[in-house]
């Protein structure tokens, strides 16, 4: 009696393990690598926001017998071991989790010079800027926020377009204002007092 159904063959059979599993092996190489792609992306978003917590409390906590933030830069920071070592690039570089450069500078606040101060995540994808810009986390002392697509130089009049009830931001207004598309260069500014 001669088996019945498409594969009762031989050279059916054949054909579709032949076919079958290269494409079995594609299907569950593009799961595993957008889900490792989509954990990479979770681990450099807790990241870039637990070392800016970081470093606003350290800053806070360095400077609270102060009246403003006077001589604050990354290496009094350093010298004070307020930056954790894992935040440095192997050039010595203060770093983002995206690979971009971390500023910090005292900023102009009420008209008090150095009332303030920001840090600055630079080099940032849209998708990672607007990643950061709408999920919501806590910041002592945040004023507001501003996005430029600067590069290497610290602006030297930091200001918050945009106050601290506008966080977090919407997807919309996020997209909106993280614009570079493909060049890593938006750099989130987050002002402090």
């Amino acid at each position: 009696m001669k088996k019945k159904g498409y594969f009762a063959d031989k050279k059916h059979r054949l054909i579709a393990q032949i076919v079958g599993f290269p494409i079995l092996a594609l299907v569950i190489y593009l799961l595993v690598s957008s889900s490792i792609r989509g954990s990479a992306d979770k681990f450099k978003l807790s990241k870039a926001i637990s070392d800016l917590q970081a470093l606003n409390n350290n800053i806070h906590t360095a400077y609270a017998a102060t009246s403003d933030y006077s001589g604050l830069s990354i290496e009094t920071l350093q010298a004070a071991a307020l930056i954790p070592n894992d935040m440095f690039n192997k050039d010595g570089r203060l770093v983002n989790s995206y690979g971009g450069l971390i500023f910090i500078t005292p900023a102009k606040y009420f008209n008090v010079d150095s009332g303030a101060f920001s840090i600055i995540y630079n080099g940032l994808s849209k998708k990672a800027c607007v990643s950061l810009l709408t999920t919501p986390f806590p910041l002592a002392g945040i004023i507001g926020v501003d996005v430029k697509p600067i590069e290497a130089d610290i602006p030297e009049n930091a200001e918050t377009k945009f106050d601290k009830a506008a966080l977090p931001m919407t997807e919309e207004l996020a997209n909106t204002i993280c614009e570079a598309e493909n060049d890593p260069t938006n750099a989130i500014i987050w002002m402090f007092y």
